[in-house]
């Protein structure tokens, strides 16, 4: 592939729109290949792309242009449509949880949580809120599980087994921002779909219980922000459930 590039000297130039693993993306075959330009969306992306050692004259910053098309968006589908399409009940309140991949990518061998580890997280405190001040059943709320393309929903089952009382629901193929404009709380760790839940003015929980290592998500609005402790996971639910603000 790289030898068909540059003999037909084909001008290539790429768009990054994360902050992990920016040089990790050009492996092609085992190898490194580089384009011409690599477009980055803000400066923590330059910073972290020149510590990897990726070449500064090939860098750029450019705003990430898909989120002018999540400021703008209105969703294709009517929320009746929604509903029928995901079979989920017009009294349910949806809880959005947005996985992510990172249990099977080495990049995040040592960041202290996973997409499981949050989950359950999540699932404990919905039981601990509805054992302790009975505010929440089983038919009111419904979480929907948003499968990371690279995922498979069998890495969920012994989980929601475990927590057979929730009702849970694993969705892969669907529009995210279908699913995130109609959610009415989104939990995420530090996906797009966090980006995009917090651009859409959604009720947000961006949860790294047991982090070990500096916040992945460099988008200078959610930077830092982030719930660290069980404790404090059970009190923003709370307190969101019982202020009846979704």
């Amino acid at each position: 592939m790289e030898d068909i590039i540059q003999k037909k000297k084909i001008r290539v130039e790429s768009f990054v729109d994360h902050w992990t693993g920016i040089r990790k993306r050009f492996f092609f075959l085992n190898k490194l290949v580089y384009p011409d330009k690599i477009f980055l969306i803000n400066n923590e992306a330059k910073k972290i792309a020149e510590r990897e050692g990726i070449p500064k004259e090939i860098i750029f910053i450019k705003k990430n242009p898909y989120y002018q098309k999540v400021k703008k968006f209105k969703p294709y589908k009517s929320k009746a449509e929604f509903l029928n399409d995901l079979e989920i009940s017009n009294e349910q309140k949806i809880l959005l949880y947005v996985s992510d991949n990172i249990n099977e990518t080495q990049y995040f061998d040592d960041l202290g949580f996973n997409e499981l580890s949050i989950f359950e997280n999540l699932m404990r405190s919905l039981i601990i809120l509805e054992e302790s001040n009975n505010i929440i059943t089983k038919n009111q709320i419904i979480i929907l599980i948003k499968l990371h393309p690279r995922e498979k929903a069998n890495k969920y089952y012994d989980l929601i087994k475990k927590y057979k009382y929730l009702n849970v629901k694993i969705i892969k193929e669907y529009d995210p921002l279908v699913i995130n404009y109609y959610s009415d709380i989104v939990v995420g760790t530090f996906s797009n779909m966090v980006i995009e839940a917090h651009i859409l003015n959604k009720i947000l929980l961006r949860v790294q219980i047991g982090i070990k290592k500096e916040d992945p998500l460099k988008y200078n609005l959610l930077k830092g922000k982030f719930i660290s402790t069980p404790e404090n996971l059970n009190l923003e639910l709370e307190k969101i459930i019982n202020n009846n603000s979704f």
